[in-house]
């Protein structure tokens, strides 16, 4: 195995533990490593509106991949060097479609989180932001009933919460024509963005900017979102907890994210904790 040059880690069910938090081993692992030379970062179905705390915790310094590879930006002033918007008219047939079926979703802009009255998952979002004490890592919210043609506009991922009939019903109404990327990045859970958007597209991109060759990236991840990181990065590594599908695309597979698996790896392929 070549030594790395890159890192990049998924965060929710990879790095991030059932509480949502960085444990203190995978947090003191991934700031030895980058201290020692090798930069680390993120890649995740969340916003980069929603990852300002573990970007601060982890100390990154280079571009951060969310949205799915949707967007690439800097980690301090958020600047967007990469985006992928959805088309807006398909944005508002799929917005008005899971409002006329009673269906939970985000949609995920530049600016904001937009969400419905009756959303059950903003509800987390609303309560991180209530028991911030940093105002930097403030959750931009946005209810769909003040969403504008511009909110559209800069649409990047439409979450869609539901049964599974249902969201292979959206697939196939509303992709006929290939412009969406459709991914699972949990169970009941699907994000819908533009074509050609994945987190392998970005890792590229990214190793690109860094002038990283793929085969010396290492990269982390546990759900069918991150098979195409997978596929591209020189090392991939399963967490115990990833689906068998991840297991069987991965290099390695580590203990589960509620066992630090990511620091797990990182001593024992990498020598570094």
């Amino acid at each position: 195995m070549t030594s790395p040059l890159l890192y990049v880690c998924d965060l929710d069910d990879t790095l991030l533990g059932r509480d949502k938090r960085i444990s203190k081993v995978n947090l003191d692992a991934v700031l030895k490593i980058q201290r020692s030379g090798v930069p680390f970062t993120i890649a995740t179905g969340r916003s980069h509106l929603q990852i300002r705390e573990y970007v601060s915790q982890l100390e990154i310094k280079i571009p951060v991949i969310t949205c799915n590879g949707g967007v690439i930006s800097t980690p301090k002033d958020e600047k967007i060097l990469n985006v992928s918007y959805i088309c807006p008219e398909i944005a508002k047939k799929i917005t008005a479609f899971c409002e006329e079926n009673k269906m939970d979703y985000l949609m995920y802009t530049a600016r904001n989180i937009c969400y419905t009255r009756e959303s059950v998952r903003i509800t987390g979002y609303f309560k991180y932001n209530e028991n911030l004490t940093n105002p930097e890592f403030l959750v931009p919210l946005k209810c769909m009933d003040d969403v504008t043609d511009e909110d559209y506009n800069e649409a990047i991922k439409i979450l869609v919460l539901g049964d599974y009939e249902m969201l292979d019903y959206i697939k196939q109404e509303f992709n006929k024509e290939g412009k969406l990327t459709i991914v699972s990045s949990g169970k009941g859970l699907v994000d819908i963005m533009a074509e050609s958007t994945g987190k392998g597209d970005a890792v590229k991109n990214l190793a690109q900017i860094l002038g990283v060759p793929l085969e010396r990236v290492v990269v982390f991840g546990d759900s069918p979102n991150d098979l195409s990181m997978f596929e591209v990065a020189g090392t991939s590594i399963a967490v115990g907890n990833a689906v068998d599908e991840i297991k069987s695309a991965a290099t390695y597979t580590t203990l589960p994210n509620y066992e630090d698996g990511v620091a797990e790896a990182l001593g024992k392929l990498f020598g570094k904790v």
